[in-house]
């Protein structure tokens, strides 16, 4: 009789091999996860953390570099692109720049010997500083118009602060140095010529020290409602209207001048406001040089006044005392 051994069902349990090479393909799948995430947190890092307390601009640098020492930007905005807040941006060697706007603290420094160039276009402003709360220092800049109309321009509130040192600017439409801003401005050891205006400033605390504003159209300085500044070892010479002007047509505005030179304008010192309001001028120690009228005073209806300490002279008057 013979006997029908019933076929065994394909019911192969899955060998240790096969098992191993599943977990394998399932280790490598998330293994490649894993380093495609761990990329892409690289990527972001170095994105979010790629500043530096300290970069670097050169004639021969790059804007893709990262403003280092020894790969250095080409332009003053990628730089302080890369700059912490408080930071400084070096220039290497002598070249133009680029305007730049500034919506951070920091330092742009030019050392002595080296040219870093601002070519101002068309209708805009050289530096641009706009930011609440900021902290800038512009050292060792040369500025030039031509079209432009503004060299530096500062906005901000009174936690501002603003420092423009051994600086040169030039043939501005508007103004060299304009001040929008209720924050505090230094401006030392530096030289404007040729601007309609030299220095502009409105509600703001000034401080114009061993400044040199020469041949503008317009002012040599004018403040403006609510300036409260203070010129002193400076010269004003050859502004073509006025040599330094207080005005307001709103809050008080109050000028010291202190051991400085205003010559060859028709006015040298010239107060004014409007009706209600108060424009003053103290006057010590200066000499006034070619002005048909050393000190003009009112004219706006408002509170107007110079007050001298009786040691200005007129050097067209052989030293004599004129207040």
């Amino acid at each position: 009789m013979r006997v029908s051994i019933p076929r065994q069902q394909n019911t192969r349990t899955p060998t240790v091999l096969s098992i191993l090479t599943r977990n394998s393909m399932a280790n490598a799948s998330v293994a490649v996860v894993l380093r495609s995430a761990c990329a892409a947190l690289l990527i972001v890092s170095g994105t979010a953390f790629a500043t530096a307390q300290r970069t670097f601009v050169a004639s021969y640098g790059n804007d893709a570099n990262p403003c280092t020492l020894t790969q250095p930007c080409r332009g003053f905005a990628a730089a302080i692109a890369q700059a912490n807040a408080g930071g400084e941006v070096i220039v290497l060697d002598s070249a133009g720049y680029g305007r730049v706007d500034i919506t951070q603290s920091v330092s742009i420094i030019a050392p002595p010997g080296i040219y870093a160039g601002i070519t101002v276009p068309l209708g805009t402003s050289g530096v641009n500083v706009n930011g609440a709360g900021t902290s800038v220092v512009l050292r060792g800049l040369t500025v030039d118009g031509s079209t432009g109309n503004i060299g530096i321009q500062f906005t901000g509130d009174t936690n501002t602060n603003f420092v423009v040192e051994d600086c040169e600017i030039s043939n501005m439409l508007v103004a060299g140095i304009e001040v929008n801003s209720a924050g505090t401005v230094m401006i030392r050891n530096t030289r404007l010529r040729h601007n309609q205006t030299g220095i502009h400033t409105h509600a703001s605390v000034v401080t114009v020290d061993s400044v040199r504003v020469a041949d503008s159209v317009q002012y040599g300085v004018l403040a403006d409602d609510g300036t409260t500044m203070t010129i002193v070892n400076s010269v004003l010479s050859g502004n073509k209207s006025v040599g330094v002007r207080a005005f307001t047509v709103s809050s008080t505005t109050s000028i010291l001048i202190s051991q400085s030179t205003i010559s060859g304008s028709p006015k040298g010192a010239v107060v004014a406001a409007n009706t209600g309001k108060t424009a003053y001028m103290t006057v010590a120690g200066n000499t006034f040089n070619g002005a048909a009228a050393a000190f003009t005073v009112g004219g706006a209806g408002g509170i107007e006044n110079i007050y001298t300490a009786g040691n200005n002279t007129d050097a067209q008057a052989f030293g004599v005392s004129i207040h």
